[in-house]
């Protein structure tokens, strides 16, 4: 791997990393250099956000063709700003990071099951409790990838690896849905490669379907923020952040703080929170003074 520059010449064989403003500048760089696996990684989602957000922007519709390898392709009159990659010629990757905190905001606007991209996105969400504090240390993976390497490179001369049982793939599917059954078989071949199996056994599928169940999981966690409005995503926002931050219960001005109400405007917090109470979603309960200040409790969960 890589990271591409105006000074890479060919990828020769490397995984290439950008962090790309247009497909159009992608498609481009990717014939320039011969990239057949680009990696396209913003350290913050709200960059990615920014970007998909500009007026005819076809970043998210590319990143749809992208995930299936599907033809991608940009043919007009200049010649010089021409490029076309053949399906399944390339593998493309999109690697993006945020708090939970941000994450509500950010991919409300970006995604939502009706564009598509939530379904093609694998979650990694961080531990509850992470461990103390320590300070950085380094540790040398080159004998380890130099090791996987190997393995892929056997693999890929190989060609073809057979599931010794599809059965449990067959009996998870309707529950995974078919994409997420799909990247179970993956996962399942990545397993059997890593471990040096001669096919993909059944210890492999069960690992894969329990990396997909995972994925499963954390969506479920996370919740779809699809919202039409910058209201609703903000509501939504609220009672999850009422709900796993704060088990339900939390000060007013606890949650006020939270959610930085400031940014929303004194209108529009009160169209948030007062919206909210007026649908008996969230209940607001006086306290007696300084000592015991008021609190909103949740009344319908967003689950339900």
């Amino acid at each position: 791997m890589d990271h591409a520059g105006s000074d890479t010449r060919n990828a020769e064989g490397k995984s290439l990393v950008w962090t790309v403003g247009s497909p159009e500048g992608l498609g481009l760089e990717m014939t320039r250099t011969n990239c057949k696996n680009a990696v396209l990684f913003y350290d913050e989602l709200s960059a990615l956000t920014s970007k998909a957000e500009i007026d005819s922007s076809t970043l998210k519709s590319s990143i749809l063709t992208l995930y299936e390898s599907g033809k991608f392709s940009n043919t007009i009159k200049s010649r010089k700003e021409n490029y076309s990659h053949q399906p399944r010629s390339y593998c493309a990757s999109l690697i993006a990071c945020t708090t939970d905190e941000n994450f509500e905001d950010q991919w409300s606007r970006l995604s939502g099951k009706s564009s598509g991209l939530d379904d093609r996105f694998t979650f990694l969400l961080q531990p509850k409790h992470l461990d103390e504090l320590k300070p950085y240390t380094f540790v040398n993976t080159v004998a380890g990838a130099a090791e996987t390497k190997k393995r892929i490179e056997k693999a890929v001369q190989r060609g073809v690896y057979i599931i010794d049982d599809i059965v449990p793939l067959e009996e998870n599917i309707k529950s995974l849905g078919n994409r997420l059954e799909i990247r179970a078989e993956k996962w399942a071949l990545y397993f059997s490669i890593d471990l040096k199996r001669d096919s993909i056994d059944e210890e492999c599928v069960s690992r894969g379907l329990a990396v997909a169940k995972y994925e499963q999981a954390v969506k479920k966690y996370l919740g779809s923020p699809e919202a039409e409005t910058r209201i609703a995503a903000a509501q939504i926002k609220y009672r999850r952040m009422l709900e796993r931050k704060y088990d339900g219960r939390a000060g007013v001005r606890e949650m006020e703080r939270t959610m930085n109400s400031h940014r929303y405007g004194t209108e529009g917090w009160y169209r948030i929170y007062d919206g909210l109470k007026r649908a008996g979603i969230i209940a607001e309960v006086k306290g007696s003074g300084y000592h015991d200040p008021a609190q909103v409790v949740i009344r319908v969960p967003l689950d339900e």
